[in-house]
């Protein structure tokens, strides 16, 4: 809810890190009964196909979901990790589970479960997306991208995936390729307002910075309903103009 150099005049830097965004209901995979299917056999390696749950456990899954949507979160790990023991071999058990955990902070749980998941069903992306999540809170940044590079080769279209993606290429330095997740999350949903705040952070971290467009699109972020920045703000202010023919170039990088 997810180091660098400071624009000109800034004297406490507001972009140490990109804002991480707010997580809610992450990896939770809803399987009623008609949804038992969204999970197709044939994406399972494993030698035997992803099995059908059971009328018990689908009753496990629907006690999780609305422990979990109440925030009786210690309620939803109970159903969890009774859906996990009705079906082992089943990863939409291991993918709720660890993702209450992940909300609990139990973090070595949750990897754990999750990467259970993914060994059952490899295409689980919410389950990649997590785990990736994790990793980055845990200052593994390899293992975050692998993960976070994983949710967006089976998800493209997430909007979410692409943030996350972006917060962790940019952790890493790599200015061009986290600007480009970004602003592709932001293609994906232009109502995304972490995409808009982490951009106007990164592009404020340019030489020169790209004042103009970091306006612009913190200006989006508080509209949409961020929470202002008081360093962020202060940096706008304190930074000097920058050409319309700059802020055009930064926009293309």
């Amino acid at each position: 809810m997810p180091s660098q150099p400071a624009p000109t005049r800034r004297t406490k830097p507001c972009c140490d890190s990109l804002r991480q965004p707010g997580i809610i209901a992450l990896g939770l995979v809803v399987v009623a009964t008609a949804a038992v299917a969204q999970i197709p056999p044939a994406a399972s390696p494993s030698p035997s196909p992803i099995p059908a749950l059971r009328a018990e456990a689908r009753l496990a899954i629907e006690r999780g979901l609305a422990d979990f949507r109440a925030n009786l979160l210690e309620d939803a790990k109970a159903e969890f990790l009774k859906l996990t023991q009705l079906a082992p071999n089943h990863p939409v058990g291991w993918v709720n589970l660890g993702s209450v955990e992940f909300r609990l902070n139990q973090f070595d749980d949750a990897a754990e479960h999750l990467r259970k998941a993914i060994r059952l069903d490899p295409t689980a992306a919410p389950a990649w997306l997590t785990l990736g999540i994790i990793c980055y809170q845990k200052s593994d940044l390899d293992g975050a991208l692998a993960a976070l590079s994983q949710a967006v080769y089976l998800e493209p279209n997430s909007a979410r995936n692409h943030l996350y993606l972006g917060v962790t290429v940019r952790k890493k330095g790599w200015i061009d390729a986290a600007s480009d997740e970004l602003r592709k999350a932001v293609e994906l949903d232009e109502n995304y307002a972490e995409a808009h705040f982490n951009l106007a952070v990164l592009y404020l971290e340019l030489k020169p910075p790209a004042i103009e467009l970091a306006r612009r699109h913190y200006l989006r972020a508080l509209e949409l309903g961020a929470a202002p920045d008081a360093d962020l703000d202060r940096a706008l202010r304190q930074s000097p103009e920058t050409s319309a023919e700059h802020a055009e170039n930064a926009e293309r990088r």
